[in-house]
Order: C-alpha cells, then structure tokens, then sequence
C-alpha cells in the first residue's frame, strides 16, 4: 500500500507558474488624507462683481477712493487758488466769499481723510472705515449743493444792491443737480457691496483668495 502510494506521488507531473513578460500592472490606489480641503483659491467665487463683471467690492473701494482722493486733492488746490469760481459771479462781498470758500476748503479736507479711511477700511475688512466714507460722500454732494445755492443767492442781493441789475439771476443748473447725484451714487454703490459681503461673511481676509476678481489686473 505504501509502495502504490510513493509511486502514484512520483507520477504527478510538475507545475511551473512562469511570471508574464511584458504586462505591468498601472493600476494606483490615492488615499486622500481625513480632513484635506480644496486651496480657497481654487474654490469657486461666492460674492458678486463690481458691475457684474469688473472687479470684486473690496478692489472696487479700493480703486474708487483712490480715484477721488485725486480728484479732492485737485479740487483743494484749485479752491485755495481761487479758481473755481465762473468771474462772471465772483462777489464784491468779502464776508460772503470767503464763507462759500471756508466751506469747499473745509469739505474737501474731510472729503481726502474719508478717502483715505475708507482705503484703509477696505484693506482692513472694516465695515465701519467703509460705512462712514459712504455716508459721507452722499453728505457732501448735499453740502455742495446747498453751498452752490447760497452763492448764487448773495451773487444776485449783491448786484440788485448795487443797481447795476434789476432782475439779476444765478442758477445752479438742474442737469449739474442730477448729474453729481449720479455719480455721487455710482461712488457708493461699491461700498454697499463691500460692507454686504464682508457682514455675510462672503468676503474676510481669509476667504478673499476665493472672493479676488479682477477683470485686467488678476491672472
């Protein structure tokens, strides 16, 4: 029985497993680590455009300040140098105009440190830096208003005064009235989106990689 059983054993034949020449598995296994989130900056942009489509708000504030931080300075230097005023309706009045000059000089140093501040707001995410700038400008448009009025209404006593007028009229033109309450909102609009992100929490310090849009300057 042994002996049958020794000899059935050797007769077996022998198998040999040849490895395959030429196939290389390609299959990868990437395991993703608990806990890693897609770069801010890669993720998609939450808050609105500047216009639909120039630049994200706190850009936006940026550059609009600038923008009349340069005007106001001008504008500063040409009250000081008495060169705004039309010299068809300059006064004879010292008290008169100097007032009308006292108040432009005055609103536009305000007007430069409310530039100035709502920059550094921006920059900063600081809703109330940005919110009083706001406030301000749409101030200042009335203040420039009521000035330019009071002008024209001592311009108008001074010469029927004077007699050399009867009917003597100054006019503040009603396309002028329009025409700076329009730009004086087109100036605010950005900061209205900036403050209504920022206190939705669209836009921070650290989700601005995401929130930065530019449609020039931002590759």
């Amino acid at each position: 029985m042994t002996t049958m059983s020794s000899k059935i054993g050797q007769d077996q034949p022998t198998v040999t497993v040849e490895p395959v020449k030429g196939i290389v598995s390609t299959t990868t296994t990437t395991t993703i680590p608990a806990g890693t989130s897609i770069p801010m900056m890669d993720e998609e942009k939450m808050g609105s455009k500047c216009c639909g489509c120039c630049c994200d708000f706190r850009r936006a504030v940026i550059i609009c300040n600038i923008i009349l931080l340069v005007f106001a300075i001008i504008g500063f230097i040409l009250v000081i140098s008495g060169n705004t005023v039309d010299t068809d309706y300059s006064l004879d009045d010292d008290s008169a105009y100097d007032t009308y000059f006292a108040i432009e000089i005055v609103t536009l140093i305000i007007t430069i440190l409310m530039n100035i501040c709502a920059i550094l707001g921006a920059i900063k995410y600081n809703i109330g830096m940005v919110v009083g700038p706001a406030i301000w400008y749409l101030v200042e448009y009335i203040i420039t208003i009521a000035n330019a009025f009071i002008y024209c209404s001592a311009w108008e006593e001074e010469l029927e005064e004077t007699g050399f007028y009867v009917n003597a009229e100054c006019t503040v033109p009603p396309v002028w009235i329009v025409g700076a309450l329009v730009v004086t909102l087109i100036w605010i609009y950005p900061h209205i989106g900036f403050v209504k992100e920022v206190k939705a929490g669209t836009m921070s310090q650290e989700t601005y990689p995401r929130e930065e849009f530019s449609c020039c300057c931002v590759a």
